[in-house]
């Protein structure tokens, strides 16, 4: 058997971490939900000025972390697999306090070892 990359997403994959992203409606700027923020109406109501703060705070992505179990489970066999790289990646652009966000990975059994890379 051949060795396989396999990549994993952190957000809405392994974990649901409900943070807000800030975005002006209306003249008027409303915390939303990542999954508000992707579902919104873009015909011309998102203002250019966009608050990403609350999504690079590590101590709320590990304070409202919910994990998706299944996906886990998936990761941890493909790590217990012992041939594939694995990639988790996430579309922030870096966190606030990484080793606390690591310490997220880690709590659910998800331990980074040579072939388990996080990519920003």
């Amino acid at each position: 058997m051949r060795n396989s990359l396999i990549i994993f997403d952190v957000d809405d994959t392994l974990f649901f971490a409900n943070q807000k992203i800030g975005m002006e409606v209306d003249g008027k700027m409303q915390w939303l939900t990542q999954q508000q923020f992707h579902e919104h109406d873009l015909a011309g109501t998102i203002h250019p000025n966009l608050d990403f703060s609350k999504l690079l705070c590590s101590k709320d992505f590990v304070k409202n972390l919910k994990p998706n179990m299944i996906m886990i489970d998936r990761l941890k066999t493909a790590i217990n697999r012992d041939k594939d790289k694995i990639v988790i990646m996430t579309a922030r652009h870096t966190m606030s306090d990484v080793p606390l966000f690591v310490s997220a990975f880690h709590k659910f059994g998800i331990n980074k070892g040579t072939r388990l890379h996080i990519c920003w």
